[in-house]
């Protein structure tokens, strides 16, 4: 139903990076999948993915640490809306900065659909 890429680079003074997207009628579940790259240290803590329901609740989160790559998370309770990812980083990144990317999908079927 719905497919975005996300590519971004946190840091060194932004520490946290939200990104929206829409939900529509039909949608049955949600998965996010992101990869860590420049990701060198723990000095960092640990970096947080968080989904966000078009109700501005949390719903799923996943928490990166120093020896993984990606932060997944699925959702299957969906309703439309505007719904939003949050990737934050637990301390500050000082003079370094991370690059977030993946993507996010959004499955089901349109109402309006003939197939």
């Amino acid at each position: 139903m719905y497919s975005e890429s996300v590519n971004e680079d946190i840091g060194p003074h932004n520490e946290k990076y939200r990104q929206d997207f829409p939900v529509e009628v039909g949608a049955s579940n949600i998965e996010v999948r992101l990869r860590i790259d420049e990701f060198d240290s723990d000095d960092y803590g640990k970096i947080r993915l968080t989904l966000y329901d078009n109700n501005n609740r949390p719903v799923a989160n996943d928490t990166f640490y120093q020896l993984e790559k990606y932060l997944n998370v699925k959702y299957e309770n969906v309703s439309p809306g505007d719904w939003h990812i949050i990737v934050s980083v637990e301390k500050e990144l000082g003079s370094n900065s991370i690059n977030v990317g993946g993507n996010i999908n959004v499955f089901g079927r349109a109402v309006n659909s003939t197939v």
